[in-house]
């Protein structure tokens, strides 16, 4: 594997870790909060924008050469890895009782359309797992766009990221429409974009380090005036900014930290860890979490998570010709 795509897989794992502590963060009573208290405040933000960016990149990369056998082969074969460990999860959820169980719930979280079915509490009985019902939606849009003539492309992808943002800000209690469709539909075909751009951005390195490097400068003046908590008004616009200058940055060939031995693994599995991290939360606190120091606590069930993305990940997501050779 090139080194930017370990690169790119570093990163997945550090958004992926951000996403974890971000929602586990009550659980454990906020432990080592003095260190984390960016990553309570903003690493689900972080790691859902650059998860639906890079989606939204490498399925229009995969793509960027043609492929006569057309765009369903590869959404089938998205399926067939994500479905399963999309499923167990929910059902994990179920078997826990953490929410009432309903005829129409049920069958809007395993058909994937809980972000558009017509019920107010919206959401997979797995709360992290909206992310793919999303993110089917984007795939499903990208294969429609896929039959459009190529001139007339672009244009759409940079108005359905246009539009993803308008649905940010407008949070419609529409079918299809809601915030969080928004937030896939704008940094999915974002990342669809930077796919375009991906040799431009090879020529033009120092704009693209000078880019990143203004951001970072901006967000750490922000919070060192006025801190995580209380950054002005909505910053998802800013948090779309710098998950497109790290992809960039991290294409460009990265930074070495994001290649340390176990990362970029991690970083393939970041889906079995966004899928799997809230019912192990759930389990561990009624086995074990409240018997135990809080820091402590965490710190072990973090390993469970990482250690269960990997058990998941060969089991339900790997190929199988893989499994065999590994």
């Amino acid at each position: 594997m090139e080194k930017r795509f370990e690169a790119i897989d570093g990163l997945r794992a550090v958004f992926g870790l951000g996403i974890v502590i971000y929602h586990v963060n009550e659980t454990f009573g906020a432990a080592f909060s003095e260190v984390l208290s960016p990553v309570y405040a903003y690493g689900g933000y972080f790691g859902n924008y650059l998860l639906f960016m890079l989606s939204g990149l490498f399925t229009h990369r995969h793509f960027l050469e043609p492929r006569p056998d057309g765009f369903r082969p590869y959404l089938r074969e998205r399926l067939r890895r994500l479905y399963p460990v999309y499923a167990l999860s929910n059902l994990a959820m179920m078997f826990l009782g953490t929410a009432a169980l309903s005829l129409q719930k049920i069958c809007a979280t395993f058909l994937m359309v809980s972000t558009g079915w017509f019920f107010p509490d919206g959401v997979p009985y797995n709360l992290p797992s909206w992310f793919l019902c999303v993110l089917l939606l984007c795939y499903l849009l990208y294969g429609l766009l896929r039959r459009v003539p190529s001139a007339a492309r672009q244009g759409l992808y940079t108005a359905l990221a246009a539009a993803g943002a308008a649905l940010e800000q407008l949070d419609l209690s529409v079918p299809f429409l809601y915030r969080v469709c928004g937030e896939g539909y704008l940094n999915f075909f974002l990342g669809v974009l930077l796919a375009e751009r991906l040799e431009s951005l090879q020529r033009n390195r120092r704009t693209v380090w000078g880019c990143l490097g203004v951001l970072l400068c901006g967000t750490a003046g922000l919070t060192a005036q006025r801190g995580f908590s209380q950054l002005p008004g909505d910053m998802r616009w800013w948090i779309t900014l710098l998950c497109a200058g790290l992809i960039a940055a991290a294409l460009l060939g990265g930074e070495p930290v994001l290649t340390l031995p176990g990362l970029p693994a991690l970083g393939r599995r970041s889906f079995s860890l966004l899928l799997w991290h809230v019912p192990l939360a759930r389990g561990w606190t009624r086995l074990a979490g409240r018997q135990l120091d809080p820091r402590l606590s965490f710190l072990l069930y973090l390993a469970a998570a990482v250690g269960t993305a990997f058990l998941s990940y060969r089991c339900l997501e790997q190929p199988p010709k893989e499994r065999r050779s590994g």
